[in-house]
Order: structure tokens, then C-alpha cells, then sequence
């Protein structure tokens, strides 16, 4: 019948139609923004313009080979929208590159603690579960499936139903002509820079990737750029040039942390005693703690990246156009050893984990920065100091080891041994909260207190020698300080409770008996530097000067310890949000 030509591709696709409508109803409803109200409404019809085109494509397929792509439409669309939304129910955001990056960096250990952590019965009375209902009635109803038109043939409104589909997928035109220039200027980039600029100056533009599958290509897009940047940087890595080196340090110790949100340090204030032997050193005066130190994003790949290239974020240059301090170390002589109980080689995982993973598994980036890499994970942290005991005998005059930590990474109770197991729920007076709520305190606590442990245990490694221990964690992590969560919160919006919980970092310089006789001056300058505002973005021209290393990109206003370092400095969070200014603005209120 021409009466029902503007219905055929739906009647052709009924059950699938209404059930993928549904289906991008539900999470438009879930994640979406209804701040303004019109231009969410309009959310739906451009999701009915979208699905009517798609079933256009498919009603011109044979009927054999349409019912292969439904269901490999099917399998897609529903695991985009079973990721999206447990994403945004979880985290507070949706499928973003930032994400799809987690969980390409996750390997099957942390993918088995972050399911038993987040994953549980209460999911099923949320949005995730209606879509595991609606997916079930979807497959139901799909084997019972009559033809359409049959069925629409019988009513008597058909022409008015013609009508109703025209004024909605002229709605869904108007509504979608903005977001799908936006999408095609999104995917026309060639490098994640101008991605970034595109989405900060052009308003609503984020807002193109409107449903779970379009933030799914978006984001495999995005990270397939993050890997051209490994190429780039293996190009930098390989002219790295070093122009003098007087080795001013014979052993420099990096211990990187993980999730540790400084306000559950006692060194920093916490009234709990969760870092005892930190304090202790500090009273001996061989620890020296600065108060104002800041990170540039709340994942660690990002911080990982910048921390270790000699770029400046502040002028949003890309961390692979610039050497990278542990290549600078090594070309210069000093032997530079990477004990991880996160990052080993895994040369199966390169394709994927190319992110701050990949710049420290990939094989080839591996060897231009490191002499020595162990090759395994443990349960807990303190097994890294027998790796580096084994690793020991290979150590030269002067030394470059990096610890790598899982500290506090979500997942807290599996952070430490029982033994450690001293916080619990009557720790604590916090009516505010549950009891499950409060265990969870007790754990963070409890994963601190280990953590001192293990940074006390490689301490000792080197209170003997000539040596200088840096610890500085990758980001802060949420515990009920202030809000009612745990974990990391990647929302677009950066309150000033998220950046001192998340972006705020605990960051102290010890110095071994025998570094103090040596280095008066080093150790003098350190004293004199705790009070300044600290970026980790500046981090390894801290290290070439306690190296005595003498290179191109080294600046000495971004060396906290330098006499000529600018406290002035901007310290930008996800590279636009002034983390001073953001502080400063909430103080004022």
C-alpha cells in the first residue's frame, strides 16, 4: 500500500523499533541532562529520527541478512547501554574515553575487585536492571514476532499515523541538525588536542554523543588518537638528548601512590593514627611534608603521563612532544630500575592499553626508559621490597628506582592484610552514615595505615646509603568527606570538595642521615620549599636537578626547591579549571 510508505521501515522493524526506542528512552531519561528542558525533550525525537533512519537501512537489506545485522545491533546496542548506564550509576558519568580507558587499563585482578565491589543485587532495582528487563522481553517477543504491516494494515488511522511520523522526524531534523555537526567535528579530528579545544569552546558539543552507542564510538575514536601519541612519543624518546650530568644524587627514590586522599593522613591532620611512621620521621627532621600540592587530573594514566614528561600543561602542550624524566635519566647514566605492582610488561595487551598503561608496558617504550622491570603483581604492596632486594646486585653508583604502588586503589579491604585490620566501624561517630558506609572508612583507613607500612619498608631499604626518597600519589580518592561516595567522580563539573578530596595530594621529601651530611644545600632548599603551591605536572624538574642533569626542556621556575620557581603558576585541573581559583571562589561564599 503507498498509503503506508512513511511506515514501512517501521513496520518492517517493528519489535525492533520499539524496543531500541525504548531502550535510548530509558537512558536518555537516566543520563541525560535536564537542566534545559526543551532541548532534552527534543532529546527524543532526534533518538526516533536516528532509529528511523537505521530501520531505512535495514528495510533496503534482504530479509536474510537483516535478521545477521539485528542481532548484531541487538548485542551492540544493549551492551553500550548495560556499560553506560552502570558507568553513570556508579561514577556519576557516562561512557567516556576517560572510562573505556579504565577499563582497558583494568587487568583481570582489579576487574574481578571492582565487580565484587560495585557489583551487587541493588543494581537490578535501578535503571541497569529495567534494561536487563527490557532486553529479555525484547528476545521474548522477537521470536513471536508477526509481520508489522499486517498488523497496522487492520487500523483505520493510517494516514493519521503517516502524519504523526512526518511531525516527529521533522522535530527530530531541527533537533538534531546542531548535535550532528557537532559529531562529524568531533570524529574529524586527528589528534585528542584539538578534541579537547573543540569541546571547550563550542557550547552543547559534548551533548552530540547523546546516546550510550554514539559515546561508545566516541570514545574508541578518542583512544585510538591516545595511541598515535605512542608513536609520537617513541619518535621523541629516540633524539632525547642530555647536555651535562654531574650526578649530584646517588640513589633518587620516586614512590608513586595510588588513590590517596590526604585527608585521611594523619601527617597532614587526620585525627586517626594512619601514618604513624611518617610522622615519626617528620619529628626526627629528615621528612619534609609540602602543604599545597595538586594534581592535574584524578586518573592515574593522565597523571602518570604528565608526571613523567617534561611538558607543561599550562600550555597545553602534549605529553608525547616531550622526553619523558626516566629516558632523561638513562641516556645520562644513571641506571633506572620500574617496580610496579600495577604496571608489568604484558606484550598481549599493547593494542589496547595504550594509554598511561601502554607508555610503561609497551616494549619498545619500556626499553628506552628502563634498565629493570619486574615482571609480576602481588596481593599486597610490601612484596615489592623483595623484588627490589633480588634486583639490588644490579644496582650501579648512582640510581634511579621507582616504586609503583597499588596503595589505595577502590577495593580497600583487599588493600591490606588482616593483620593491618586495626580500624573499624566503632572507630567512628558518624551518624550521617550507614554501617556498611562506615566499614568502608575503616577499610581506607586501614589500606592507609599498610601503606605507611610499605613506604617504611623502602625507607629502611636506603637509610644507610646516599639517598633521597620522593613520594608523591597519582590522585586523591572520595571517602564520605563531604560527600556521601567513595571512589573517584568524573563529572564534567569540578566542585571545590571534589578537588580537595580527589586533585589535593600528599606530597614529602625524606632525606637519609648520610643525604643530609652530603647535601646541606639540596636539604636547605628543600626546608624552604614546603610551603610552596606544588603542581605534579612539574615533577621531573625536581628530579633532573637532584640529578644534576642538564637538558633542553629543564625550567627552573617549575622546581619547587629552585630558588627562581614561580609560586605563581597556574595548577590546572583536566587543563581548564584554575584549582586555586576554584578554591578561592568557595572560600569567599
Amino acid at each position: 500500500m503507498q498509503s503506508d510508505i512513511i511506515l514501512l521501515p517501521i513496520l518492517r522493524n517493528s519489535s525492533f523499533f520499539v524496543f531500541m526506542y525504548m531502550l535510548g528512552a530509558i537512558c536518555i531519561f537516566t543520563t541525560g541532562n535536564k537542566s534545559y528542558l526543551p532541548y532534552y525533550l527534543k532529546l527524543y525525537a532526534e533518538l526516533f529520527l536516528d532509529l528511523y533512519i537505521t530501520c531505512c537501512l535495514l528495510t533496503l537489506i534482504s530479509p536474510k541478512f537483516r535478521k545477521v545485522f539485528k542481532v548484531f545491533l541487538f548485542i551492540l546496542l544493549y551492551s553500550a547501554a548495560y556499560i553506560d548506564v552502570f558507568c553513570y550509576i556508579r561514577t556519576g558519568s557516562t561512557l567516556s574515553p576517560s572510562i573505556l580507558r579504565l577499563v582497558f587499563e583494568t587487568n583481570a585482578k582489579e576487574a574481578t575487585e571492582f565487580i565484587n565491589t560495585y557489583v551487587n543485587a541493588n543494581l537490578l532495582f535501578s535503571p541497569f536492571g529495567l534494561i536487563l528487563l527490557l532486553c529479555i522481553c525484547h528476545i521474548s517477543i522477537e521470536f513471536k514476532e508477526k509481520k508489522g504491516k499486517k498488523m497496522y494494515a487492520r487500523k483505520r488511522h493510517i494516514m493519521a499515523l503517516n502524519l504523526l511520523t512526518i511531525c516527529i522526524l521533522a522535530i527530530g531534523c531541527q533537533s538534531s541538525l546542531v548535535n550532528k555537526r557537532n559529531m562529524l567535528r568531533l570524529f574529524s579530528f586527528t589528534n585528542l588536542s584539538e578534541i579537547e579545544d573543540y569541546l571547550g569552546r563550542v557550547a552543547y558539543a559534548r551533548r552530540a554523543n547523546y546516546i550510550p552507542i554514539y559515546r561508545l564510538a566516541f570514545s574508541l575514536y578518542a583512544n585510538r588518537l591516545a595511541n598515535q601519541q605512542i608513536t609520537r612519543m617513541i619518535q621523541t624518546l629516540r633524539t632525547t638528548h642530555i647536555d651535562a650530568c654531574s650526578f649530584s644524587s646517588s640513589n633518587i627514590v620516586l614512590i608513586i601512590g595510588e588513590s590517596y586522599n590526604r585527608n585521611h593522613s594523619q601527617l597532614y591532620g587526620y585525627p586517626y593514627p594512619t601514618t604513624p611512621r611518617q610522622v615519626c620521621r617528620a619529628q626526627e627532621g629528615n621528612l619534609f611534608a609540602f602543604d599545597n600540592a595538586v594534581t592535574p587530573y584524578n586518573i592515574t594514566s593522565e597523571v602518570l603521563k604528565n608526571s613523567f614528561s617534561l611538558n607543561d600543561l599550562t600550555l597545553h602542550e602534549e605529553w608525547c612532544d616531550k622526553s619523558l624524566f626516566t629516558t632523561i635519566f638513562k641516556r645520562a647514566g644513571y641506571h633506572v630500575a620500574f617496580i610496579s605492582n600495577q604496571f608489568t610488561p604484558n606484550h598481549e595487551k599493547d593494542f589496547f592499553d595504550f594509554s598511561g598503561g601502554m607508555f610503561l608496558n609497551s616494549l619498545e617504550l619500556s626499553k628506552l626508559q628502563f634498565d629493570y622491570r619486574n615482571d609480576s603483581t602481588h596481593t599486597y604492596d610490601e612484596t615489592l621490597i623483595k623484588e627490589y632486594k633480588n634486583h639490588r646486585h644490579l644496582n650501579k653508583k648512582h640510581n634511579l628506582i621507582i616504586f609503583s604502588l597499588l596503595g589505595q586503589h577502590v577495593g580497600y579491604k583487599d588493600r591490606f592484610p588482616q593483620s593491618f585490620s586495626i580500624f573499624s566501624t566503632n572507630s567512628y561517630r558518624r551518624e550521617d552514615l550507614s554501617q556498611k558506609e562506615i566499614q568502608i572508612i575503616a577499610d581506607y583507613d586501614n589500606a592507609t595505615l599498610y601503606n605507611d607500612y610499605v613506604i617504611d619498608l623502602i625507607i629502611r631499604e636506603f637509610e644507610n646509603e646516599d639517598a633521597i626518597v620522593i613520594y608523591m600519589p597519582d590522585h586523591g580518592d572520595e571517602c564520605y568527606d563531604g560527600i556521601r561516595t567513595f571512589g573517584r567522580l568524573h563529572q564534567d563539573y569540578i566542585t571545590p570538595q571534589i578537588a580537595n578530596n580527589e586533585y589535593k595530594i600528599p606530597f614529602w621529601i625524606w632525606c637519609s642521615p648520610l643525604y643530609v651530611k652530603n647535601h646541606q644545600e639540596i636539604v636547605s632548599l628543600i626546608q624552604k620549599s614546603t610551603q610552596r603551591p606544588f603542581y605534579s605536572d612539574d615533577l621531573p624538574h625536581l628530579l633532573l636537578f637532584l640529578g644534576g642533569i642538564s637538558q633542553k626542556d629543564y625550567r627552573p621556575q617549575r622546581n619547587i626547591i629552585s630558588p627562581e620557581y614561580d609560586e605563581l603558576r597556574l595548577r590546572l585541573l583536566r587543563k581548564n579549571i584554575n584549582f586555586d581559583e576554584c578554591i578561592r571562589l568557595n572560600a569567599t561564599k
